[in-house]
């Protein structure tokens, strides 16, 4: 029987676009149905049927500075060849570029290590330990070199101060002036001034072993006391008030060359720039950083004028160190972190952000060459050591690259002081607790450190499989534990190369098992046990995975749409003007692009899919369809 359809379509024929509404047969057997519209089945030899896998690798043109990193034929790879651009960098996407638009950095950088040495580009090996030297609290750390050339460190403690040389061949040891507790220490590398509350006190530094002789210089009277040698003269801050001693003493000069407003003000810090004196300070929650400037007095040693302030911190955020370096650098150490400044032609300083977040404050630094180091409290994996920055690899404008770098296992107080062994790279800490910690330059590396590397994802967040790990370095001096971390944070690990290997081939990833969003790499280095001087070393690594992504299908259906069709048990449906309209009702959802239910009638089978493409062909029509019309392929993306 024939049956005209009318210009509109029935409801039944017309579905939302969205529609997964399950299509129901009644009189005509179709073969599918497709956003709720019956077809029947235009296929032969010349028309096939197709189901194939849906193409899930994107093609990406190789523009990275590392070759053959972004073409993606089959592995996926990601490499890193060298580490010193620094920690703190969580995804590792080659894509990121500094807003200057200088090099990448990404390829250079990882999220965090401990007791490494990255900083040799392609070099990654433990840092030299550390020795405990005293056990008394550390106000300071001073570093100098004796006029016959010894190499020496001194620690002031609240008792007194102990001299030292890296290899323990020259010492001494000097009680506090006065059996006064010692506040505060400076030097000038000749001599060392002490501040109690009491006094300042100066001494000659002995020339190798030997003892300190005090002789007080200025009365001070106060439990706030700074003291610092900058720019050929002696600050000293007390209560409030700045002073600079020239002359003789003991009484305090009768003009100040400051006092501030606040007086309960707590002066923390004096360091020297290239064009001024800066002091810093803080009063509650309020803190800021003042200029002393030089002014030119006859060829005389020039006056300071009084301060002025060069910059202010945000509020909340203290300052408790400032260190000058290389004319216009100043490291900033706050409660928050550490930041770095730089200061203009008028001595006034323009700060970068905070570099690294610290939970304690920053209180100390010392600088030698391109690296500025900083204390950590217990902020090395809850040790307390040594950060450093790298002052010529900029990150982004004033952030540079950082690390954790030397610590003590058995120190966890605030570190109070550090400084450079004389014109040596050891380094030392001080505390206030545990003692006072020594890089001793006897070569002996720290026993264990590691390094996490940034998290992998192949600047996507399609799941991955990660299958394959290579290491590259030197013939192992000590083992090297390789572990694996994916989304869920629990580290896997994957082996343990021992002394005397560096395998060629690569590490099979088993677990995590199944796609992940990323993955990153852990490596334990452990020092030899035959040569306390050697240890584990990489030069590099290449991770390997493929996508994970679950596989979609192209499904291609021929089906007839023609004015009039005849379904496999002779049921004729339709009437004049019915393919158009059907046509053009599956062209209106194809437009829209949204998800339609597919049904194959035969297989039973009912899959949410897109209309990927519509291809319709005009030609005579088969002995089962008349009127005007053509076959139709329909080609369909299943959705997962």
């Amino acid at each position: 029987m024939t049956i005209k359809i009318p210009t509109t379509l029935p409801a039944s024929l017309c579905l939302p676009a969205s529609s997964a509404t399950s299509f129901t047969k009644t009189d005509v057997d179709f073969d599918y149905a497709v956003a709720g519209m019956g077809w029947l089945s235009a296929a032969n030899p010349d028309r096939l049927v197709r189901r194939q896998t849906a193409p899930f690798r994107k093609q990406q043109l190789d523009v990275a500075g590392q070759a053959g990193e972004q073409s993606l034929e089959n592995w996926w790879y990601r490499s890193q060849f060298t580490f010193h651009g620094g920690a703190g960098q969580v995804y590792n996407d080659p894509n990121t570029r500094n807003p200057q638009g200088a090099s990448e950095t990404v390829e250079t950088r990882y999220f965090k290590s401990c007791g490494l040495d990255v900083w040799t580009p392609g070099t990654v090996t433990l840092l030299p330990a550390m020795t405990q030297v005293v056990t008394a609290p550390v106000v300071a750390v001073l570093g100098y070199t004796t006029p016959t050339g010894k190499n020496m460190v001194m620690t002031v403690t609240t008792t007194g101060v102990v001299q030292r040389s890296p290899d323990g061949a020259f010492s001494g040891t000097t009680p506090a002036p006065a059996a006064e507790a010692i506040l505060d220490a400076c030097t000038d590398g000749a001599s060392v001034w002490v501040a109690t509350s009491v006094g300042i006190y100066k001494g000659t530094l002995p020339d190798g072993s030997g003892t300190v002789t005090w002789a007080l210089q200025w009365n001070t009277g106060n439990t706030r006391v700074k003291v610092g040698w900058v720019k050929q003269r002696l600050i000293a801050c007390i209560g409030s008030v700045v002073h600079e001693l020239i002359g003789t003493g003991p009484a305090l000069p009768a003009s100040p060359v400051y006092t501030h407003p606040v007086v309960t003000w707590t002066w923390s810090s004096i360091t020297e720039g290239g064009r001024a004196i800066y002091i810093a300070g803080y009063s509650g929650g309020r803190s800021g950083i003042f200029k002393f400037v030089p002014q030119d007095s006859n060829g005389n040693l020039p006056e300071l004028s009084t301060g002025i302030t060069a910059a202010d911190l945000p509020e909340g955020e203290n300052c408790h160190a400032i260190y000058g370096y290389l004319g216009n650098y100043l490291g900033i150490g706050t409660s928050r972190g550490v930041r770095v400044g730089v200061t203009d032609e008028g001595g006034d300083i323009t700060y970068g952000p905070i570099i690294l977040e610290t939970v304690q404050p920053v209180r100390c630094f010392a600088a030698r060459d391109r690296f500025l180091y900083f204390g950590l409290t217990a902020g090395v994996d809850n040790k307390s050591g040594l950060g450093r920055l790298d002052l010529g690899y900029a990150i982004d404008g004033l952030r540079f690259a950082y690390a954790w770098d030397v610590f003590h296992a058995a120190s966890t107080s605030a570190v109070t002081g550090c400084a450079l062994v004389g014109n040596t790279n050891n380094v030392a800490f001080g505390t206030s607790s545990e003692g006072y910690f020594l890089h001793d330059g006897s070569g002996t590396k720290m026993s264990a450190g590691y390094l996490v590397t940034s998290r992998i994802r192949f600047s996507t967040l399609e799941p991955k499989l990660f299958k394959l790990l290579r290491v590259r370095g030197p013939v192992l001096a000590g083992s090297l534990g390789v572990s694996v971390m994916g989304a869920s944070g629990v580290e896997s690990p994957l082996i343990t190369l021992p002394a005397g290997v560096m395998p060629s081939n690569d590490l099979d990833i088993k677990n995590p098992a199944g796609p992940q969003e990323f993955l990153s790499i852990r490596f334990g280095f452990t020092r030899s046990t035959t040569n306390l001087t050697l240890g584990a070393e990489i030069s590099s690594y290449q991770l390997k995975a493929l996508p994970g992504t679950t596989r979609t299908r192209i499904i291609q259906l021929p089906v007839l749409c023609f004015d009039l069709e005849e379904d496999s048990n002779g049921q004729r449906w339709g009437g004049e003007g019915t393919a158009i309209l059907r046509l053009q009702e599956i062209e209106a959802v194809e437009a829209r692009g949204d998800t339609v239910l597919w049904q194959d009638f035969s297989n039973s089978i009912g899959t949410l899919v897109t209309i990927e493409q519509l291809d319709f062909i005009q030609s005579a029509p088969p002995d089962n369809a008349h009127g005007w019309g053509g076959y139709l392929t329909i080609t369909l993306r299943t959705v997962t």
